[in-house]
């Protein structure tokens, strides 16, 4: 017999593809948090587990996305054919811990496939979130910036897009924007997200910080930044 022990289960996924390669005939799972109907759908489908319990139950809202229930159940038919090996589809509770968020899905209408789901923990309160971002390591005494509460976020092959949650507002950054905004969330220094800009496209701080005609530069902090 085997006990397993994970943060979260909340589709079972990634449990159904672990599992499979187990070689033992008794199983016991035990979860920090966890859907109920996955943990039923685990016993009801793997006769191998006997037990599988969580310390914290979170609760699927996607029933409360619909006015009429014969929409929640076509919607799950839809997203069942789409993702067979999950033991739940639902939308619960969100959460994060300090070393990750669990990954949620999307379905894009226009281009007819899945998608990465909005992200919601700040890069500096999670560490696979803030690995995503795939910057150098470096060390800021007093961060000064941080991603907002009210700002999800999703990194594709080749933007950052950002939702507003309060007025459902999106915003895309790509090219230089897309690495400014990645090290400015990051580190969460103007110095730091600086140096880091001068190194990935060797530019000078007069490129980096020329905001367009008309400006001087003056007129601003900008060059005490030069070392």
């Amino acid at each position: 017999m085997a006990v397993i022990v994970d943060d979260c289960c909340i589709s079972g996924a990634r449990v159904r593809r672990f599992l499979a390669d187990l070689p033992f005939e008794r199983l016991i799972l035990g979860f920090l948090f966890a859907v109920p109907e996955t943990l039923r759908g685990i016993l009801a489908q793997d006769q191998r587990v006997s037990k599988c319990v969580s310390a914290f139950e979170l609760t699927d809202r996607a029933p409360e996305m619909f006015d009429d229930p014969s929409q929640y159940g076509a919607w799950q038919t839809r997203w069942r054919e789409r993702l067979p090996e999950r033991y739940f589809i639902g939308f619960p509770e969100r959460i994060y811990l300090p070393w990750s968020e669990p990954d949620f899905l999307q379905w894009n209408v226009e281009s007819g496939e899945i998608e990465p789901g909005w992200r919601t923990a700040p890069p500096s309160a999670c560490l696979k979130n803030w690995a995503a971002l795939d910057l150098p390591p470096k060390v800021v005494d007093k961060p000064a910036y941080r991603l907002g509460d009210h700002i999800a976020y999703r990194i594709l092959d080749d933007e950052i897009q950002l939702l507003h949650q309060g007025d459902g507002r999106i915003y895309s950054l790509k090219h230089t924007a897309r690495d400014m905004w990645r090290a400015l969330v990051g580190y969460g220094d103007l110095r730091a997200a600086v140096e880091h800009m001068r190194t990935r496209y060797e530019a000078s701080y007069d490129v980096l910080f020329y905001p367009g005609p008309g400006w001087s530069s003056h007129t601003c902090a900008w060059p005490s930044l030069d070392p």
